[in-house]
């Protein structure tokens, strides 16, 4: 305009970078949404800073394109609607770095690894080049998996090959000849700055000074920008002028090839123009042809797997794969060294980059930047904590470019797939995607050999090929879609396992979550907590919690109050399990006795106390424990008789606990005998682990009252009916036998039953089943003599159960136990540390009231061996302990004071 109107026209710019969802943009560039919020506003802002003709962005979009630009630092601005000062920077001009490799090199390249074997098929192919048989070879992969960094290992291990190299352009599929010009202007040998008569020159010479083909001489010197070429008129048709360019670039190639040995590399093939695509075609099947022999030329050529060129099937393919694990351990040693304090970093970038080297090295950087991590690369340490790893921005440019160019329906499919989840069952995806079976079909085929998707590990079902890619595909969805395929999903779920929908709670749950169906999500929210309490407990508190926070904005009713007071029942199971401090156990549970007041609920109310009174028992209170079990056996009188027997089965444990030998031996017996004469009563039972905990409670009761022989006998057919899926049953038989068979005198039998105890406990993985198998497997091994492994096997124990807040009415015993292992090694002064904290636990009522006579005759031998033993207090001790042993009527425990006794007495 201002060198035919005379008019000056300027436009100013403004530019910054982030997250912004818009709808689908059609072929005529209509857009469904216009982008909006903070993102553009402050481009809008910066771009009122910019000279005319002059662009300015913000210091997020300098940061992102840094050495790709040129920028001049304009210092912080105050603009309007940001909440801080914003760094502004003008654009001065293009920077020295042109791809991802340069800007890699320039920071320093990581160590190049798992590519040995892709690196040798490449040499080999150059070698079979350097023999006279032309070569081309395509190397595809995902962005980020290494396919320009194995080219330049080529290069640099290829020294003295004449190099040509050309790069298709992200934004260049509308730039006719782009990526022909660039290679071109390699063979040419020259640059973008050359004069006009240094191009003319050059190109003549190399098209051949004596006769140059005038029509291609004449296209080149167009294409290569020549200012003050005036292409003459040549009557050709279009096409026929193509033909004979791309003619003229062949025969150079050719003949340099005779000369010497001639790599090209062209990289992104998937961003070819049509025009460059038709001529690397042509270029391609020069080569492979027959009157090709004898040219030294290899085409090395990268592309991703969602573009395959027609020719590609007639040449050398090479995939590269994600690093395998132990390659990309190493690449991580690499980036961040070997500080042990930085495991769960490395271990969350594991899980999110999938082998990707270039994920790897810019949530490194991201993380760096951030200031989570300080040092320099190869001995980072972790500055700050970091829950989660924000997804880099590069990164997301990198995946959403790629999903942004699926066709309309391929991305469909691949955005509804993600909000399914990373693994994607066909028959799922089919009943929330409106496509025909044959069309789903064919979308996943696509998607699939673009390496979004891939075969998963189950039949029917498709996975994200990487993490990353999930993530970004869910991300750049509009809420309100995404809302609507969750539901769907969720229904979908429900519909598709009518039977066993219970099994897919944590599932259902999820996605009735995020569809914005609070009810409905709490509802399998509790189901699921109580499903997996047991096998993943962290898991089942999340679930449990959720409920609260999502009935906090439903209507109150019968059905949310219930909610409430059974997953706050479940999360004091978990407790148990898993352990919890003990003001948060009491906050839960008077929550929850008050909802199962305002419900009037018997049996809720019964649970409740049962499922409290454990934990205080588990917490050494033992006496709480049982207040709690008589009240809940109470309340259970009259009502059903499952409900009943379970409430008798814990009375008879918690009276175990206190001490109350003949007590519990009678409660259980009681609640045993129903099982077999009320009409029902076992089928009801089903698969509850209650009859058989009943019978151990018995059993233990039965050989501290003297009757060992039958309560051997009952564990041992207790075990012969029991199956390896009732580890939570078994490993307590195991248990209890170890110990009856301690009190009998059986130590090998009792070393048997433990170690196995201790085997199922491990597999089952609770601290109680855990706890509880070390302090018998510990008390028999002491008992045979074994000092090292009753140590060994009771130390991790003691700190478990404090460490978890539970099992700990096993702590005196433990104590008392780990004792006399040291002072049977001649240790009093650990020995008496031991004690102390035992007998005060004991005299403050804690832990199990039969391990207080561990406690006491640990006290007793203690005492005897002193240098100069104090008898008076020895007796006094011995009296003490013949008190207990009639407090708590255990004839092995008698007998126990009796040779204790008789033993000092000589």
């Amino acid at each position: 305009m201002r060198r035919e109107s005379g008019l000056d026209f300027a436009v100013r710019m403004g530019l910054n970078s982030g997250e912004v969802v818009v709808g689908r943009i059609g072929d005529d560039l209509r857009m469904d949404y216009t982008a909006q919020g903070h993102v553009v506003g402050l481009a809008a802002r910066v771009q009122q800073l910019a000279p005319p003709g002059g662009i300015t962005v913000t210091d997020q979009t300098a940061h992102l394109a840094a050495g790709f630009f040129d920028f001049l630092d304009r210092g912080e601005q105050s603009l309007k609607g940001a909440s801080g000062r914003v760094r502004v920077f003008e654009l001065r001009g293009p920077g020295q770095i042109r791809s991802r490799l340069e800007s890699s090199r320039a920071r320093g390249f990581s160590r190049f690894v798992g590519r040995e074997r892709e690196l040798a098929s490449l040499e080999r192919s150059l070698r079979e080049a350097q023999s006279g048989r032309p070569k081309v070879v395509l190397v595809s992969a995902e962005p980020g998996a290494g396919k320009s960094r194995l080219c330049h290992e080529l290069v640099e291990r290829a020294r003295g090959v004449a190099l040509h190299h050309a790069r298709a352009l992200s934004h260049g599929r509308m730039v006719p000849f782009h990526v022909m010009v660039a290679l071109a202007r390699s063979l040419f040998g020259v640059g973008e700055g050359a004069s006009p008569p240094d191009v003319r020159n050059a190109v003549r010479r190399a098209l051949g000074n004596a006769t140059p083909d005038p029509i291609a001489l004449d296209f080149w010197l167009e294409l290569l920008g020549v200012s003050d070429h005036v292409p003459a008129p040549s009557g050709l048709h279009p096409e026929d002028r193509r033909t004979r360019l791309f003619r003229s670039l062949l025969e150079l190639i050719q003949a340099r090839a005779r000369r010497e040995l001639t790599l090209l590399w062209i990289e992104d093939l998937h961003w070819l123009d049509p025009a460059s695509e038709m001529a690397l075609e042509m270029l391609t099947e020069r080569l492979l042809a027959p009157e090709s022999a004898g040219s030294r030329i290899m085409l090395l050529a990268t592309t991703r797997p969602e573009y395959r060129p027609g020719w590609s099937s007639r040449v050398e393919n090479l995939s590269l794969a994600p690093l395998g694990l132990q390659d990309f351990r190493t690449l991580l040693d690499d980036w961040l060294g070997s500080d042990d304090m930085l495991a769960p970093l490395r271990a969350r970038i594991e899980a999110r980059t999938g082998g990707n080297p270039l994920f790897v090295e810019e949530m490194i950087r991201s993380l760096v930047e951030r200031g989570v991590l300080r040092g320099e690369r190869g001995a980072y340490g972790l500055a700050a904590p970091s829950e989660e790893i924000t997804l880099p921005e590069t990164v997301q440019t990198v995946l959403a470019s790629r999903i942004d160019r699926l066709a309309d329906r391929d991305k469909d499919v691949l955005q509804a797939a993600a909000v399914v989840g990373r693994d994607v069952p066909v028959e799922l995806l089919r009943a929330v995607v409106e496509l025909p079976a044959p069309e789903l079909a064919a979308s996943l085929e696509r998607l699939a050999t673009a390496e979004l998707l891939g075969p998963a590990e189950s039949p029917g079902e498709y996975a994200f090929r990487h993490p990353l890619a999930q993530e970004v595909a869910y991300r750049t969805q509009l809420l309100d879609r995404r809302r609507g395929t969750h539901a769907a999903i969720a229904r979908a779920l429900l519909a598709i396992h009518k039977s066993d929908a219970a099994a897919h709670a944590a599932l259902l749950a999820h996605h009735f979550d995020e569809a914005g169906e609070r009810l409905e999500a709490a509802r399998w929210h509790e189901q699921a907590g109580r499903r997996i309490a047991r096998s993943d407990p962290a898991d089942g508190v999340r679930h449990c919690r959720r409920v609260t926070t999502l009935l906090a904005a439903v209507p109150e009713s019968r059905e949310t109050l219930m909610l409430e007071l059974t997953s706050r029942i479940a999360l004091l199971e978990i407790g148990r399990i898993a352990g919890i401090e003990a003001r948060e156990a009491r906050g839960l549970f008077d929550e929850a006795r008050i909802v199962a007041e305002r419900l009037a609920d018997r049996a809720g109310h019964a649970f409740l106390l049962t499922s409290y009174g454990r934990l205080c028992g588990l917490a050494g209170d033992v006496e709480q424990y049982l207040a709690c079990a008589e009240r809940a056996t109470e309340l259970a009188e009259g009502s059903d008789a499952v409900f009943e027997f379970e409430m008798r089965s814990v009375l008879a444990h918690a009276q175990l606990a206190v001490g109350r030998l003949a007590p519990a031996r009678a409660t259980a017996e009681r609640a045993l005998t129903e099982v077999t004469q009320v009409a029902g009563l076992r089928e009801a039972l089903g698969r509850s682990t209650a009859p058989g905990l009943c019978r151990v409670w018995w059993a233990l009761a039965s050989a501290h009252l003297g009757r060992t022989a039958e309560a051997e006998a009952a564990l041992e057919t207790l075990l012969a009916e029991e199956s390896e899926r009732a580890l939570q049953a078994l490993y307590g038989t195991h248990a209890i036998l170890c110990e009856v068979l301690r009190l009998r005198g059986d130590l090998p039998g009792a070393l048997a039953h433990g170690r196995r105890a201790v085997e199922l406990a491990e597999e089952g993985g609770s601290v109680l089943s855990r706890v509880e198998a070390a302090a018998f497997l510990g008390a028999a091994q002491l008992a045979d003599g074994d000092l090292p492994a009753a140590t060994r096997v009771l130390e991790p124990a003691l700190a478990l159960a404090r460490g978890r807040h539970t099992a700990l009415w096993y702590e005196p015993r433990i104590l008392a136990t780990l004792a006399d292992a040291k002072l049977a090694a001649g240790d009093r002064s650990g020995a008496r540390s031991l004690l102390s904290e035992a007998r005060e636990l004991v005299d403050r009522g804690r832990g199990w009231r039969l391990g207080a006579f561990d406690v006491a005759l640990a006290w007793v031998r203690l005492l005897a061996s002193e240098p100069a033993a104090d008898r008076t207090a020895i007796e006094s001790a011995l009296e003490s302990l013949d008190a207990l042993a009639a407090e708590l009527g255990s004839v092995p425990y008698r007998r126990l004071a009796a040779l204790e006794r008789a033993r000092l007495a000589t």
